[in-house]
């Protein structure tokens, strides 16, 4: 009900941040409300259904405008939860996912050069695939025999324990 509710709000104006902001915390309350009440089904796969359907809804609109900078937002905020726990991935988006995006992109930088809506866009997408980098080491002892090295890392890296 509420998303139909912003769905109606941002057909009258798809730019408004506020609606924009609205829809993320319905979507936020909503798939943990389903991991709330299916936590014994296979409730990932609605999860993931769901995500991604807002996803496509957000891109449907910045296709329509590539300078809805709230669309481009709201996509970037949700599109790492599709591919959260999934184990394949190094980065929080597929490449295929990145490369397709760039692609989407490429066409709004053609458009509008100067619109900075694409570009902060840009900039957070290639974060995401951003080697990670050592900022800090530390030796600390822990007795006389033994000691660990503290390693600072520039961002959370996924599947960790695997490298």
């Amino acid at each position: 009900m509420e998303l139909m509710l912003c769905n109606k709000m941002l057909q009258m104006d798809e730019r408004n941040f506020h609606c924009w902001n609205y829809r993320l915390w319905v979507t936020e309350l909503y798939i943990s409300e389903i991991e709330k009440r299916l936590a014994k089904l296979d409730f990932k796969k609605i999860q993931r259904r769901f995500i991604q359907d807002e996803c496509d809804m957000a891109e449907a609109i910045i296709n329509k405008n590539f300078s809805n900078y709230s669309a481009w937002h709201y996509r970037g905020k949700l599109m790492p939860l599709i591919y959260r726990e999934d184990p394949g991935t190094l980065y929080s988006l597929p490449l295929e996912v990145v490369q397709s995006d760039l692609k989407m992109l490429k066409h709004a930088f053609f458009t509008d050069p100067k619109d900075q809506s694409p570009w902060n866009y840009h900039e957070w997408l290639i974060s995401v695939l951003t080697p990670v980098q050592v900022v800090a080491l530390r030796l600390e002892k822990l007795d006389d025999e033994k000691s660990i090295i503290m390693i600072g890392l520039s961002h959370k890296v996924r599947n960790f324990n695997h490298l």
